[in-house]
Order: C-alpha cells, then sequence, then structure tokens
C-alpha cells in the first residue's frame, strides 16, 4: 500500500474512522436501547477488533479505508453504550466523575496509539501495528463477557430478577 501514488492518503484513511464512529454512536447507542446494553458493548467492540484485524491485511487504500469504516462503527457504537453502562451503574454521587473519567481515556488512548505506532512502525511495519490494536481490544471483550446487563436496563424490559442479581453484581 505504501507507493508514490497513495502516499499523502493518510488523513483519508483517518477520516474513515471518524465517519464511521459518527455512524456507529447513532446506530447503537439507539440499538442498545432495544438489545441491551451487555450486547451492546459485546458486539461494538467485537466489530472493532475483527475490522482492526483485518486493516493488517488490506491490500489497497481503498480496502483499508473501508475496513477503517467498519473499525470506527465499532469505536463509534462503544462509547454510547460505555457511558450508558457507567451512568446505570454508578451511585448519582459518582455518575459524573466517572463517565468524565471514561471521556478521558478517548484522548488518552489517542495518545498511547500514536505513542506505540512510533515504536511498531519503523520495526515491524504498519501491518504489524494493526495487530497489536486487537490485542487490548480483545482483553476488553473477554473481561465484558463478565459483566452482567444493568439493572436499569432488564427493569425497563419488566425483567426484576435479573435485575436483582445485577444489582448484586
Amino acid at each position: 500500500i505504501d507507493t508514490a501514488a497513495n502516499r499523502g492518503r493518510s488523513p483519508t484513511i483517518i477520516s474513515a474512522a471518524f465517519f464511521g464512529m459518527l455512524i456507529g454512536t447513532y446506530f447503537f447507542g439507539t440499538i442498545s436501547d432495544y438489545i441491551g446494553r451487555r450486547p451492546g458493548f459485546q458486539i461494538t467492540v467485537g466489530i472493532f477488533a475483527l475490522f482492526t484485524g483485518l486493516c493488517g491485511a488490506a491490500q489497497s487504500v481503498f480496502q483499508l479505508m473501508a475496513l477503517r469504516f467498519c473499525a470506527g462503527l465499532g469505536i463509534g457504537g462503544f462509547i454510547p453504550v460505555d457511558t450508558a453502562v457507567i451512568s446505570e451503574y454508578m451511585p448519582a454521587r459518582r455518575r459524573g466523575m466517572m463517565v468524565a473519567l471514561a471521556a478521558a481515556g478517548v484522548p488518552l488512548g489517542g495518545f498511547l496509539a500514536a505513542w506505540i505506532a512510533s515504536i511498531v512502525i519503523p520495526n515491524f511495519g504498519w501491518r504489524a501495528l494493526f495487530l497489536v490494536g486487537v490485542t487490548p481490544a480483545i482483553i476488553i471483550l473477554a473481561f465484558r463477557w463478565f459483566v452482567p446487563e444493568t439493572p436499569r436496563f432488564l427493569l425497563s424490559k419488566g425483567r426484576v430478577a435479573e435485575a436483582e442479581r445485577s444489582v448484586r453484581w
């Protein structure tokens, strides 16, 4: 992909991910109201992990842009879903602080990703960077498997016994 004809297209590739994030935020924020927070965050992180890993196999700039767009759907999707999960689990006195800390993780993650890229790309190439990027997503996906559905969502669906178990968790 690194050819003279493709140089200078990095902003377009990055923009594809941001456009995916825009759509993913709206779509998964809405759909998690219907299917639940737990499936919502599992699906969004799974989408991000899958398409980020596939980016390393892209054979053209256009494939890479399409895969980054799809990864962006997952990234954008887990922002409102995670905010809902935090808001629905946290007591009112800590809710604002926890949502703010989670929001601070986005720019911190961007800084960390740029630092890791500065090490990985010169030593292993750009494809390896996408494989490295999948690792935290897989860890989060595994961790989130154990997080139950939020009590507020369960109560909104009339599932009182499950909501009580979720509160005890």
